[in-house]
């Protein structure tokens, strides 16, 4: 391992804090402070003796250099307290850094994480590595995060003067080495050291993360891709839920329905942004068919409350047993390394320069299949993409070398919540198609594509593909999304728009606008402005039909409206950042394929210039992309270019992604097969 002193040293000033313990349902107990210790918890296969519940510590290992390492959590060693250090600017954009006190007088040991290729974790004195710091929104729970996704392993290693468990980093694609175990650090709140640091900030804490039970679903529990064709085969399988009361039943990480009109009962576990404590066990599991041996039994929650705090205890987890006549658990496609391909100073179509821009992107496959071009949606992150893929259905990495750009403004390819540009630039589909052509040619050497297709926004930069590209490609799929934004869907965006902008007190851009400078957004700005945005797409994501027949309470598994909106919606946009979201809203306001050379203006003129053959797939109830919209696009297409398909779903424009209704994705698998991919 290398370690690396670091040289910057600062000394701050101010008040340590606590807050009391705030409950929040589906989580471990939680409180918040302003010191914090890191608390261990193993999510693969543990070492022995086991390291579950080590606290991070420092080890002397040489004149000026400690190596982090992990000790058990007793009174001589309670492992080192941290605080989390940086202007809101720096902790809004990922910039700060964890920093513990130490010397006389006290000054600031940073965690450092040593530059690729090694990959050891050092606390020295300094500031430390920028980006560690602690998830900004858990959900819901928080631990520490290293730069470019790195994840933490723990591994035996010979450091001077002693064997130790010593921490280090595994950077995306990388294989868990032998001796070494995959873990989460969890702050566990502290009362202070007595030290005052001037920009410390208050932090989401857990009590005691060793009384947290990860054995109610830190581990998967179930063998992946299992099947069993009958009754007899089968065996009893126990479950564990989480509970939250009698009010909230049985919706937790497991949820019981019936599907369709038949009395079988279906266990269905959730994707895992439903699935807080399985965040590192592959996304998605379907059971079939079980047989509910045991009903659960309510318990209520207990509160107590003193002066000055209240403590919530959760009930104790209700068993079930399931008896399983067919049960089928599919893992995902894993997600591969991110990628970037630098683009140098991009210059924009407005003129406008995007200095040392860059285009992040994943690929499945081999590079000697066909390539298809799988482009990420408004919000998406390219591990979005991948519900749709899979061994086994038309986008399969053994058929085709399937290549998944990230959008301008997504939060992986170059946006504001990478970039200090402000303001950020104007960005159109434009200039993201032709980022991604510069990375297929120049970078992967490809210079024809089997297909192009995506939803929503990715269908709308197919589009822009087959329009600024004609002869790129041999077909396009653009489901639930369009070649230009219509008027009725424009007004939308501007709705969303001015309620962000409102936040920050700017009145109503105007189309095509962001509202210009505005400064940078506090926690709250965030969280008040993201909910609000989230409670405006709800209305306009699904369709009325959706929300008449309850399909968020019969097939979701949200207790009611309320709960949908808050677990659903909100959860979904606060998680993003409103600088990142107002970027790609204006791409997605100002879309139309017409609005470039040679056509300027004329959009019947692009639609003619499709060459590749089109299927064109609207949803019959989508607010946005109607398909009466879809039908216009391909009546100016040339006679012969293009099929229009209609998805038979009352789920609206989420018909087409991300693959919370199962059977819109197997209905949109038809279509693609019977197109011929």
């Amino acid at each position: 391992m290398h370690y690396t002193a670091a040289t910057a040293i600062l000394a701050f000033a101010s008040a340590a804090v606590a807050a009391p313990q705030l409950d929040k349902p589906l989580a471990p107990p939680w409180s918040q402070s302003t010191n914090f210790r890191l608390v261990a918890n193993v999510t693969g296969t543990d070492l022995v003796p086991s390291i579950q519940n080590y606290v991070l510590t420092s080890y002397h290992v040489g004149a000026g250099q400690s190596a982090a390492v992990l000790v058990p959590n007793d009174a001589t060693n309670p492992g080192r307290q941290f605080y989390a250090n940086g202007t809101a600017e720096d902790i809004r954009y990922n910039r700060g850094t964890v920093q513990s006190s130490g010397g006389t007088p006290a000054l600031p040991y940073g965690i450092q994480i040593s530059p690729a290729p090694a990959t050891g974790v050092t606390i020295n004195a300094g500031l430390g590595t920028t980006s560690v710091g602690l998830e900004r929104f858990p959900s819901p729970v928080t631990y520490l995060t290293a730069p470019e996704a790195a994840t933490f392993v723990a591994c035996n290693e010979q450091l001077p003067f002693s064997e130790a468990i010593a921490l280090n980093v595994l950077r995306t694609g990388e294989a868990v080495p032998a001796g070494c175990a995959e873990v989460k650090l969890l702050p566990q709140c502290s009362a202070g050291d007595g030290s005052v640091h001037e920009t410390e900030n208050i932090v989401q804490c857990y009590v005691d993360v060793a009384a947290i039970d990860w054995s109610l679903g830190s581990r998967c529990q179930y063998t992946c891709g299992a099947r069993h064709e009958s009754a007899e085969e089968a065996p009893k399988v126990p479950v564990r839920l989480w509970q939250s009361g009698p009010e909230d039943g049985v919706v937790s990480w497991i949820f019981i329905y019936k599907e369709g009109f038949s009395p079988v009962p279906v266990v269905f576990v959730k994707s895992h942004k439903h699935l807080p404590h399985l965040s590192h066990c592959p996304h998605q599991y379907h059971i079939s068919h079980p047989t509910l041996i045991n009903p659960p039994t309510h318990q209520p929650i207990t509160t107590t409350t003193t002066t000055t705090t209240t403590m919530t205890t959760e009930p104790a987890p209700t068993p079930i047993e399931l008896d399983i006549s067919n049960l089928t658990l599919t893992p995902p496609i894993p997600e591969p390394p991110l990628q970037t391909f630098p683009l140098g100073d991009f210059t924009l179509q407005s003129g406008a320069v995007l200095p040392s821009a860059q285009i992040s992107y994943t690929i499945h496959g081999s590079p000697s299949l066909p390539p298809i071009l799988y482009p990420t949606w408004f919000s998406g992150l390219t591990s979005s993409n991948i519900w749709l893929l899979g061994d086994d259905r038309p986008l399969s990495p053994k058929k085709y070398c399937i290549i998944i750009p990230a959008l301008f403004g997504n939060g992986q390819s170059t946006s504001p919540s990478n970039s200090s540009l402000r303001p950020f630039p104007a960005i159109t589909l434009y200039d993201n198609v032709r980022a991604q052509h510069e990375l297929l040619t120049k970078g992967l050497g490809i210079t024809h594509l089997r297909a192009v297709l995506g939803w929503s926004m990715g269908a709308a930069q197919t589009f822009q593909w087959a329009t600024q590209y004609p002869g790129f490609m041999d077909v396009i799929v653009p489901f639930c999304g369009a070649a230009r934004c219509a008027t009725h869907n424009k007004v939308f965006l501007e709705g969303q728009k001015s309620a962000l902008l409102a936040v920050k007190g700017v009145r109503p851009a105007g189309a095509g606008s962001d509202g210009g400078e505005r400064g940078d957004w506090s926690q709250e700005e965030w969280e008040v402005g993201m909910r609000a945005f989230g409670r405006g797409y709800a209305g306009w994501g699904i369709s009325q039909a959706f929300y008449r027949e309850k399909l968020f309470e019969t097939y979701l598994g949200y207790k009611d409206l309320e709960d949908f909106l808050v677990g659903f919606w909100e959860g979904w946009a606060v998680s993003k950042d409103p600088e990142n979201m107002l970027t790609m809203l204006r791409t997605w306001q100002t879309a139309d394929v017409s609005q470039q050379e040679p056509y300027n203006g004329d959009f019947k003129a692009a639609m003619q210039a499709i060459q590749a053959k089109a299927l064109v797939l609207p949803c019959k109830t989508d607010l946005y992309f109607p398909p009466e919209d879809s039908e216009i696009e391909v009546s100016l297409m040339r006679e012969g270019i293009a099929t229009l398909a209609v998805f038979p779903s009352i789920w609206g424009h989420w018909a087409g992604g991300p693959g919370d209704s199962k059977e819109d994705g197997e209905w949109l698998d038809e279509q693609l097969r019977g197109f011929g991919l």
